[in-house]
């Protein structure tokens, strides 16, 4: 089983003991207040300093990368032979966390 891909299957035997449940792709509102309230706490923090410029900036970051997100989803469908093009929120995290380490590390 990889957990990364997403796709695999769970013998029917197991499955019998869980429930199973489906959850919807958040809307862009609620990406947008998820992810720039994390931005946001992280460059409000004291400790780090920030430049108040930067500070200004989380609003069109989150805005750039969930507009870039839905512009590559959109773009790249999996086909047959582009099977892997899958795209979800594990991928749209990344793009946050680098944006935190990268904050870090040059500012």
């Amino acid at each position: 089983m990889n957990p990364t891909a997403g796709s695999f299957t769970i013998n029917p035997r197991l499955q019998r003991h869980f429930s199973v449940f489906a959850v919807s792709f958040p809307s862009m509102d609620s990406l947008n207040l998820i992810y720039s309230s994390l931005l946001d706490q992280h460059l409000k923090n004291p400790a780090m300093k920030f430049n108040p410029a930067l500070i200004r900036m989380t609003e069109p970051l989150v805005q750039a990368a969930l507009q870039l997100h839905q512009k590559i989803t959109f773009t790249f469908l999996p086909t047959a032979t582009k099977f892997h093009y899958i795209f979800n929120l594990r991928d749209l995290t990344n793009i946050f966390q680098v944006e935190l380490t990268w904050f870090t590390v040059i500012f």
